[in-house]
């Protein structure tokens, strides 16, 4: 397997997206010869994820490009020439960046006492930190408007009038500053709450913060909140407090849909941060898939797909999110087909991942392969479903993200080794699949019963008469476990199977009889 990069500057060199390469060789041009620094760049990038940088010193110097002695200024020089490249770079591609280069200009005019042009940057500078709420940089540029006005006397005409007009600005964004504050640490306070909820579950302290919180003023009063970010911070705070008192879901997904209606309201913002819109669609499609509501899931994942993220990071997170939730909506809708062609593209794009030493994630990578193979075992596609569960056991298999997931792997492979006619291996890896469900600490009761259920069907091929008699002892033991194990892995989909082979059903139509799935 190749290597991770470890190195800060391989991994600045790696994090690059196409647009600022392609910046950093032009500006690298405008120098004149090519430098040392510049082969010692075109190494890094060539080589990716796999590039060793004894290798590539020997090689530079065989090369005569970069002389051994000279190797640790070439990555010195390297270093201050593609941070200087990105800034420069990213100076008109962030709004924040705008902002504090129009700034620096004003004052850099007014020093000079070319007043009125001065004046104008800061304008245009107020007017977008107003636009897009960034209050903390918006009173430093008034506050320079105010002490220029006051040292040069600008506006010889209504000078009094000017000044009061800029402290009301002044003293506007001071309060919009602090409300959007205020309301982001309610939001912290939540997620802090959320974070420890299953290392304090019963605690007194946790319960008593948990209702201090949910009765704060500012969550119960919403009328403060008059800004995009306040109401962003205020509606998000609000779904985490009202998942953690266990309300009905519909009313933290409530929340996360007014969140998703803020976009609309405030257009500007999807542009200017798409990454955080990624990742409330993202939380919003969680919650909508918990409370069976689809309704506006087309909607959210165009809109998605439809964003331009700016760096490499945001790019894998809307793919992820987009190829998860799809994933995840063709399963619940029945959508096989369109399911199964999809999961061939994702499992390409996580195959190709895997090969750079990259990943979506683990869990999302397991919860993508997990869904993969739902889809498969729902369209009775037993053996690429299987190849799959399979993939799961052999790449996660030392992984401590999703223990459920992995666990129920042992039980769903048996499942699958059944549909297939593979009596044989169901009956000689059942004892070894026994063995590693009972050594696991999550090992429950539902595990027990199921594994006990294989053992019975890998001595009963499927012309027995007793087979019918089998699933339904297996479906009321699965209907036994209630409220329980409501949510445990594969618990919804052995239901199904059974049912199935009960009735002479495909699992799809029993699937549409039990779940009602999206139409």
């Amino acid at each position: 397997m190749k290597k991770r990069p470890s190195d800060y500057l391989e991994q600045l060199v790696l994090s690059m997206s196409r647009q600022e390469i392609r910046y950093f060789r032009i500006e690298c041009k405008r120098q004149g010869e090519k430098a040392q620094y510049e082969h010692l760049f075109e190494a890094i990038l060539k080589a990716g994820n796999s590039y060793d940088e004894k290798q590539a010193r020997a090689g530079l110097a065989v090369r005569q490009l970069i002389p051994e002695s000279n190797f640790p200024m070439a990555k010195q020089y390297l270093e201050k020439a593609l941070l200087r490249a990105l800034r420069h770079y990213s100076e008109d591609h962030t709004i924040d960046n705008k902002i504090q280069r129009l700034f620096e200009e004003g004052k850099l005019l007014t020093d000079r006492r070319l007043y009125q042009a001065g004046i104008k940057k800061f304008e245009k500078a107020c007017k977008l930190a107003m636009d897009y709420e960034r209050f903390a940089i918006l009173t430093d540029i008034l506050e320079r408007l105010i002490v220029d006005e006051v040292r040069y006397f600008h506006h010889s005409e209504g000078p009094e009038e000017y000044l009061r007009e800029r402290y009301r600005e002044k003293n506007r964004a001071m309060v919009l500053l602090q409300r959007q504050s205020e309301y982001q640490q309610l939001l912290h306070q939540a997620f802090l709450l959320l974070q420890t909820k299953s290392k304090n579950q019963g605690d007194e302290a946790y319960a008593e913060q948990l209702d201090k919180l949910s009765q704060h003023p500012l969550l119960m009063d919403t009328s403060r909140a008059t800004t995009f970010h306040a109401q962003l911070y205020l509606y998000h705070a609000k779904s985490i407090v009202a998942s953690l008192m266990n309300k009905d879901p519909h009313e933290s997904l409530g929340y996360f849909r007014r969140i998703m209606e803020l976009w609309s309201d405030y257009p500007l913002m999807k542009g200017y941060r798409p990454e955080m819109n990624i990742i409330y669609t993202g939380n919003y499609l969680t919650k909508a898939f918990e409370c069976q509501d689809y309704q506006h899931f087309k909607q959210y994942i165009t809109e998605v797909e439809g964003l331009n993220p700016r760096s490499v990071h945001d790019k894998m997170v809307q793919k992820r999110i987009v190829y998860l939730y799809k994933l995840v909506y063709y399963l619940n809708s029945l959508q096989l087909e369109a399911g199964m062609h999809l999961a061939e593209e994702v499992e390409a794009t996580i195959d190709a991942l895997w090969a750079e030493n990259s990943t979506f994630g683990v869990r999302n990578d397991m919860l993508m392969f997990y869904n993969m193979a739902l889809i498969y075992f729902f369209a009775e596609q037993f053996d690429e479903a299987l190849r799959l569960v399979k993939k799961i056991m052999d790449k996660y298999r030392q992984s401590p993200v999703r223990p459920d997931i992995r666990l129920f792997m042992w039980v769903f492979r048996q499942a699958l080794y059944f549909e297939l006619g593979e009596f044989d291996v169901l009956a000689n890896t059942q004892p070894y699949a026994e063995n590693k469900l009972k050594n696991n600490e999550r090992f429950t009761a539902f595990e027990e019963k199921m594994i006990s259920h294989f053992r019975e069907l890998g001595k009963n091929p499927p012309d027995r008469k007793e087979l019918v008699a089998l699933f339904q002892a297996f479906l009321q033991d699965l209907e036994a476990f209630g409220t329980k194990y409501h949510h445990i892995v594969g618990k919804k989909e052995l239901i199904i199977w059974a049912k199935s082979r009960i009735s002479g059903q495909s699992m799809a139509e029993v699937f549409k009889d039990i779940m009602q799935p999206l139409s």
